[in-house]
């Protein structure tokens, strides 16, 4: 989106960064800190502006292939499923929102799940279920067939990071500085730790056996099974993106316009 308010989808070539279609058209903005356009199957691209217009897109050639409205803005990335697509809708002048799932044919909507607060991170995943983060401080599980809600739990803080699902456990990351682990069974707490006194303001990243957290004060990690503290690498400033983790390598950025790539116990 420029400063002017115009917002676009723009595709490139990832390996020669060649415009693969004319910019799309959006009729507002994407939500710039943690909204995002989601690749689907069969060459699918769905994105989802903050006033709630989710627009299906066939990722090869630009075109549209259907438009649908959600009552409510969309402060969160979108999630792909086979069954769904998952939209976390909010209204903030009552701080509530709820998941929506909407068919990935038509954009006709399947389920509206309510929720007791405002969800602005994208929700995480399974084969059956989805798992919700809002700004309660409940996270939620809803299965994907019906749209019924199967647990719910209540955390001690809202959240600006979206859950992780790592086999049947849950890492919810807490804007309380504390990161629950929680049993995608039925909700409950297995362990959590108090990472730091700062805000987790970004999507943890997950290794075979840690956990990769995005905070105020820096990156932190953490033992996936146990919970205790790994190691910190300060940060001037906040870190809102989720890392990356490749080949034992971390990447990630922080606001200050930094790129940090970390080598192997470095």
């Amino acid at each position: 989106a420029t400063h002017d308010g115009e917002a676009h989808v723009y595709a490139f070539d990832a390996i020669t960064g060649a415009p693969l279609w004319e910019p799309y058209p959006l009729p507002d903005p994407v939500y710039p800190e943690r909204g995002g356009a989601v690749l689907g199957g069969e060459g699918r691209l769905f994105v989802a502006t903050v006033e709630g217009i989710v627009t299906c897109l066939d990722a090869l050639r630009g075109t549209r292939v259907w438009e649908s409205a959600v009552k409510g803005k969309v402060l969160g990335a979108l999630t792909y499923t086979a069954q769904a697509l998952l939209v976390p809708i909010g209204t903030e002048a009552t701080n509530s929102g709820g998941l929506v799932l909407l068919d990935l044919e038509t954009g006709a909507v399947r389920q509206s799940i309510p929720l007791r607060g405002l969800p602005d991170v994208a929700p995480a995943a399974t084969d059956t279920l989805a798992i919700v983060h809002d700004d309660s401080g409940d996270v939620t599980a809803v299965t994907l067939a019906t749209g019924e809600v199967v647990w719910q739990v209540k955390t001690g803080a809202g959240f600006d990071a979206a859950p992780v699902i790592q086999k049947d456990q849950i890492f919810c990351a807490g804007a309380d500085g504390i990161v629950r682990c929680l049993s995608l069974t039925d909700g409950s707490e297995l362990w959590q730790f108090a990472v730091t006194n700062a805000p987790l303001t970004g999507t943890p990243a997950v290794s075979e056996s840690l956990l990769h957290l995005p905070a105020g004060d820096g990156l932190h990690l953490v033992s996936a099974a146990t919970g205790r503290s790994v190691r910190r690498y300060g940060s001037l400033r906040p870190l809102r993106s989720a890392p990356v983790v490749l080949g034992g390598f971390i990447f990630y950025g922080s606001t200050d316009g930094n790129v940090w790539g970390i080598a192997p116990g470095k």
